[in-house]
């Protein structure tokens, strides 16, 4: 059965790659742009209002986390990472220990110190009232740097923290999914669509995942849930054409696999699946078509030279059909 797609760059890849989807946001551009300018003009606001504080009166603790707090907001990594640990060194437990903590930890790894900001969040979580983010935070860096079980555990105490979070839930799925725990993932992303906050790639994972474990019922569900959200979606469109193609549905199959080759038309393994099927009826001519399509987006060497073999023999077959008529 030909492999279906998955939006991950670590499980389920098929055999001539995958691309991941990419959305524009090319309107929001100038929206984006104006905010940004706001957001530098109120960072520079509360750096020179702390600094003032600070300068009245230095005993004041308060004013180095405030400062701090400005700086990270400013982007400015170092010099908030100074006035916090000072705040921190002084401070009595409470609240905005543990905001300034978690504002350290992410300066930390801001300013590239993964190793320091890995001890600093591993710290964190341990401390009661702590926000579900610094956990958060802690199993995507864990992820980055490859230590998956740690990572899958941070992220589900981020989740035991707030149970509805769809960041916490989207990335626990994505995770489980990594590690090739299937029906765990299913759990997290049926979780998330219970929210009313799934989205295209949301159903999906969920399709994939369930064809993943062979239920098969649910997994077409799920696809052509997407596909009524993103009729653009090709690896939805992909996936569906593979299990038609199971239930010997043919002709959806054929709608499905020519979608993807209008979709997304540098995507070879369509074109050979195709090509199959159409060779599998016996539609010897429509195969022929697909594979001299496929030579006009083709890049792989050894598959060019297949199709080619396909075509010469198709052809050659052809003409001996005819010759004997």
């Amino acid at each position: 059965m030909a492999k279906s797609f998955s939006p991950s760059p670590i499980a389920g890849l098929v055999a001539f790659g995958i691309a991941v989807l990419l959305y524009s946001a090319w309107t929001a551009g100038a929206a984006h742009g104006s905010a940004a300018n706001a957001d530098v003009k109120e960072n520079a606001r509360r750096v020179s209002e702390a600094q003032a504080r600070l300068r009245h009166d230095p005993s004041v603790l308060s004013s180095q986390f405030e400062l701090g707090r400005a700086y990270y907001s400013a982007g400015q990594y170092p010099a908030a990472r100074n006035h916090l640990a000072i705040y921190l060194k002084g401070c009595a437990p409470g609240p905005d220990s543990l905001r300034a903590a978690y504002i350290h930890a992410r300066s930390l790894l801001a300013s590239g110190l993964r190793l320091r900001a890995t001890r600093s969040f591993k710290t964190l979580v341990q401390r009661r009232g702590i926000t579900p983010d610094a956990s958060h935070d802690l199993a995507l860096l864990l992820r980055e740097d490859k230590f998956g079980p740690e990572a899958v555990m941070a992220e589900m105490r981020a989740l035991e923290l707030h149970s509805v979070n769809e960041g916490y839930l989207r990335e626990a799925g994505a995770q489980w999914k990594e590690r090739r725990s299937f029906a765990q993932a299913i759990r997290v992303f049926e979780k998330l669509r219970k929210t009313g906050r799934a989205g295209v790639a949301d159903y999906f994972e969920l399709g994939y995942l369930y064809h993943r474990v062979q239920r098969f019922d649910s997994a077409r569900r799920y696809y052509e849930t997407a596909l009524a959200e993103d009729n653009g979606h090709p690896e939805a469109h992909y996936n569906l054409a593979v299990l038609h193609q199971r239930d010997k549905e043919m002709d959806s199959a054929v709608f499905h696999l020519r979608e993807v080759m209008r979709i997304r038309p540098s995507y070879e393994a369509t074109y050979f699946e195709l090509a199959q099927l159409f060779l599998g009826q016996h539609r010897n001519l429509e195969a022929e078509q697909v594979f001299l399509q496929y030579l006009e987006v083709a890049q792989d060497s050894s598959a060019i030279h297949e199709a080619k073999s396909i075509i010469e023999e198709l052809q050659y077959e052809r003409l001996l059909n005819k010759t004997a008529g």
